[in-house]
């Protein structure tokens, strides 16, 4: 029996069909990579992103770097004035580190942070300690760090850099007057008498007294002031810094010179905003 002459239609359907489907997917494929490309060419013709923020830059130094016991000493501020740099004599490995200093404004009490920082040869850091500053308007102090440790011989600079200030009117009113000062020469021992008319009332404050030769701090010490004085009074014993080399004292106070000036500062404690 001979098979009818369209018996293979089907087959010719189905690859017309598969034909048909071949193209269709290509002409997808196609399309599809023309739009992934059209897409891509068009975010990449977004604005750039916006740079990080950079953080501030560091306070310049505000004069050139001094040199106490050999080793250079850089000062990073923008608000006090500082005198000459001094520091105990090295023992144990510790020293702490002395400058007079003032606040140039007229309006503004400053309350500031500092990082004091011993680098090596290799600017490592050896040691970091800290140190504070608060000064009422116009006013004149001493900075004092706390101790470094660290062996002289291996610092090849020190580094007083502000981490924070803030700065307003002052908290207070009246005025801190001239200070008395009493030194035995012999002894090094300093009393003092510091009146003072500032509201609110300060309880107990510490009192910074240096003694001077052409302006550098030749000796140092601190004191509480007595429990309801007023005016404050108090006594400490000067102990002896230096600039240069500085031997350990066979004494723990100092003898002083006919040409010494010592002074006395409150110290007055801010919290500004």
């Amino acid at each position: 029996m001979t098979a009818p002459q369209n018996a293979s239609a089907p087959r010719d359907l189905r690859r017309g069909l598969l034909i048909a489907l071949s193209i269709a997917a290509v002409v997808l494929v196609a399309s599809t990579i023309t739009t992934g490309i059209l897409l891509f060419g068009m975010l990449g013709q977004r604005p750039a992103a916006a740079p990080a923020a950079s953080a501030s830059p560091s306070p310049t130094a505000t004069r050139e770097p001094q040199t106490v016991h050999g080793i250079p000493v850089s000062v990073r501020d923008t608000a006090l004035e500082f005198g000459t740099w001094v520091a105990e004599p090295w023992v144990d490995g510790e020293t702490r580190l002395f400058a007079p200093l003032s606040n140039p404004s007229k309006t503004q009490a400053v309350s500031i942070f500092y990082d004091v920082t011993a680098y090596d040869a290799k600017g490592h850091i050896l040691d970091r300690t800290l140190a504070s500053a608060d000064l009422l308007p116009g006013d004149e102090g001493v900075f004092s760090s706390s101790s470094l440790r660290a062996e002289p011989d291996d610092i090849a600079e020190i580094v007083i850099e502000q981490t924070r200030i803030s700065a307003a009117a002052s908290p207070y009113t009246g005025e801190i007057s001239e200070p008395q000062v009493t030194a035995d020469r012999e002894s090094g021992a300093v009393d003092f008498v510091i009146p003072s008319s500032l509201s609110p009332d300060l309880d107990r404050p510490w009192v910074d007294v240096i003694a001077l030769v052409d302006g550098e701090i030749i000796g140092q010490c601190e004191a509480v002031t007595a429990e309801g004085a007023r005016p404050f009074t108090g006594r400490c014993y000067l102990q002896p810094t230096a600039k240069g080399v500085a031997e350990t004292p066979e004494n723990h106070f100092m003898t002083l010179p006919e040409n010494a000036e010592v002074r006395a500062f409150l110290r007055v404690e801010l919290e500004l905003e």
